[in-house]
């Protein structure tokens, strides 16, 4: 599903880290989806399962990183909440919001998306590395100081 594009941007092996577990809900397959503009439209798609004979429900949380935040912690990009019955599992797809991406250009007078390697891994922390996906922003995105949100 790591499609490389015509716009800039390329795709890059997986990892083959152990997925994620939690005390319900097991998280595997990990996909990220870039779109035709990267970071600009980019979607996530998870498995989920509940390991559990009842009810589960779980927060599970998108983090990204990146070469030049290396004096900062990842970043939180999405989450994702799911409720399940028991032994229930599901392919759930959803959008990862470009501004969690972006930092200010005071220069510019805008928002940057940076170009370079972005990481996301899918947990339920920040402090966990199991489950990540790669890609290459190959373009630097330019956004205008008054960017929103746009579905």
């Amino acid at each position: 599903m790591l499609a490389a594009s015509g716009l800039g941007l390329a795709a890059m092996p997986s990892h083959t880290e152990a997925p994620v577990e939690s005390p319900c809900i097991f998280i595997e397959g990990l996909e990220l989806d870039p779109g035709v503009d990267g970071a600009a439209n980019l979607r996530g798609t998870l498995t989920l399962t509940n390991t559990r004979e009842g009810a589960c429900g779980a927060v599970v949380q998108l983090y990204a990183s990146h070469p030049d935040w290396e004096d900062t912690p990842p970043r939180l990009v999405a989450t994702v909440e799911e409720n399940f019955e028991g032994n229930e599992s599901a392919i759930i797809s959803f959008p990862i919001d470009a501004r969690g991406f972006a930092t200010w250009d005071a220069d510019l007078e805008g928002w940057i998306v940076a170009s370079g390697i972005y990481r996301i891994t899918a947990n339920y922390s920040p402090d966990h590395a199991e489950g990540a996906r790669s890609f290459d922003q190959e373009k630097t995105l330019f956004f205008p100081a008054n960017w929103k949100k746009t579905d």
